[in-house]
């Protein structure tokens, strides 16, 4: 259970979500996509999610990390007159679906709060950032039992 399957799951998780979504730009309906990872360097406007680890904390007496993860909404809605409201309506599927089934893939799970930043860019790229935190799995730690017993540190 690393960083990069969280991201991997996680965007496997919500590209089900993403299905009834797309950008129409000159009659051409474009489907939104997850991506693991940073986002995509597009040059032109688009539309699409990214989930990315961007902090990890490990805890003492614990057999549980937890991984912070930005999950960036990016819409290209150029009706003037919505206001954002196509980022506002994907963006609460999403919640919805993140509440609805707080663990992924059998291994990791959601640990509240979720927050919902709406980014102040405006028309006609809207942006939200949802902020988690979801468990990953820690490795126990090796002891070499044959050291001498006053080289092993405790805490």
């Amino acid at each position: 259970m690393t960083l990069t399957d969280l991201m991997d799951h996680l965007a496997d998780f919500l590209n089900p979500v993403l299905l009834e979504y797309g950008t129409e730009e000159n009659g051409v309906i474009t489907p939104l996509k997850c991506y693991a990872g940073y986002p995509p360097q597009e040059k032109d406007h688009t539309s699409f999610v990214y989930v990315l680890v961007t902090d990890v904390d490990d805890i003492e007496d614990n057999c549980t990390s937890l991984a912070k993860v930005q999950i960036g909404v990016s819409i290209y809605d150029p009706d003037k007159k919505s206001n954002g409201r196509a980022l506002f309506n994907l963006c609460e599927h999403i919640r919805q679906h993140l509440l609805k089934n707080r663990t992924v893939n059998g291994e990791h799970r959601l640990m509240l709060p979720l927050k919902f930043n709406a980014l102040e860019r405006a028309w006609p790229q809207w942006q939200g950032v949802f902020t988690a935190s979801y468990t990953i799995g820690q490795p126990c730690e090796e002891v070499d039992f044959y050291d001498e017993p006053e080289t092993i540190t405790t805490y």
